[in-house]
């Protein structure tokens, strides 16, 4: 796990927590000192986030270099990496894997969305050629799947954009400094 992200866990755990305990003294003991650490802890967090976010600008990753993903439990195990681009004249053949590095828990990615983004940053959904995307990946393992598209007519390199979660997962992973997929981060994607 790089060094920012493991950073951003422990500042997002660390602000959620300051900001709960001075909320509960702040209602017991009404002291200012209580309320302004409620509102100024989440809003320094954001504030940095915003920073960081903007320093970060657009990335994208070098094939074989894996996107990760956190989750409800920011554990960051899951991650997606193109492994092989096979170029045809009218379709283009991307093979993808999808990892778990976590030492003893399966997991499976939920709510893994892959778009095509053409160089004029219009996107275009792909559908995974397997069903088996969303299972259960066993601990330490990786599970490989292919996306298919037409290739562009002006002969451009397009990149793919991977998001992964729903609800909770998305906004954990926006608030997360440092994460791939943090708030206005949806810019990192993944080179062909």
């Amino acid at each position: 796990m790089p060094l920012l992200q493991f950073i951003g866990m422990l500042l997002l755990t660390g602000a959620v927590g300051v900001t709960l305990l001075s909320g509960i003294f702040w209602i017991r003991f009404r002291r200012p000192l209580w309320g302004w650490l409620v509102f100024g802890t989440p809003a320094t967090y954001f504030l940095l986030l915003i920073i960081v976010t903007l320093l970060s600008g657009r990335e994208t990753l070098a094939p074989g270099t894996p996107q990760r993903f956190c989750g409800f439990y920011i554990d960051c195990h899951l991650s997606v990496a193109v492994i092989k681009v096979e170029r045809g004249p009218s379709e283009w053949t991307v093979t993808l894997h999808v990892g778990n590095d976590a030492r003893r828990v399966a997991l499976a990615p939920v709510g893994l969305r892959i778009e095509l983004v053409r160089p004029d940053s219009t996107a275009l959904l792909l559908t995974p050629g397997q069903a088996t995307v969303e299972s259960q990946i066993p601990a330490g393992e990786v599970r490989e799947f292919t996306v298919s598209f037409a290739a562009l007519p002006d002969g451009t390199t397009p990149t793919l954009r991977v998001t992964e979660g729903v609800g909770i997962d998305r906004i954990i992973e926006g608030a997360l400094l440092g994460d791939d997929d943090a708030l206005g981060r949806g810019r990192v994607r993944l080179g062909l």
